[in-house]
């Protein structure tokens, strides 16, 4: 099964091994958010229905990196929460902005899970 569109589970578990010692800082975690967004449904690649209407859901974040059975210096549960501070941060930089792509996007009831790239984001995973 791929976690991620046009991504094996071998290609993911790479991706975020080399990664998961970075995710214990907000730097490393928006760096792996980029890298996420550019590596799955990102900018140019097909809909992925694990996102919903997001650009990042981060359920489907927490998801993969739970499935891979992450080992790092954070608990899930710490990671969680540095995602959500690394999203955040993001969207204070004008990468990300709340919620869905589309003001008829999906409503999920999603509040601080979902984030759409703004214009400046797309540039900024593009230039990766």
């Amino acid at each position: 099964m791929s976690y991620i569109v046009g991504k094996s589970r071998l290609e993911v578990e790479t991706m975020v091994s080399t990664k998961c010692r970075e995710l214990a800082n907000l730097e490393g975690a928006e760096e792996f958010i980029r890298e996420f967004l550019a590596d799955s449904t990102g900018c140019s690649k097909a809909y992925d229905p694990h996102n919903h209407d997001f650009d990042l859901y981060l359920p489907w974040v927490f998801q993969c990196l739970q499935s891979i059975g992450v080992k790092g210096p954070l608990s899930l549960p710490e990671l969680g929460v540095m995602l959500m501070d690394a999203a955040w941060s993001l969207s204070q930089k004008g990468y990300l902005r709340p919620g869905p792509r589309s003001v008829m996007g999906e409503d999920l009831k999603a509040d601080g899970k979902g984030y759409s790239l703004t214009p400046l984001g797309r540039q900024w995973v593009l230039q990766r």
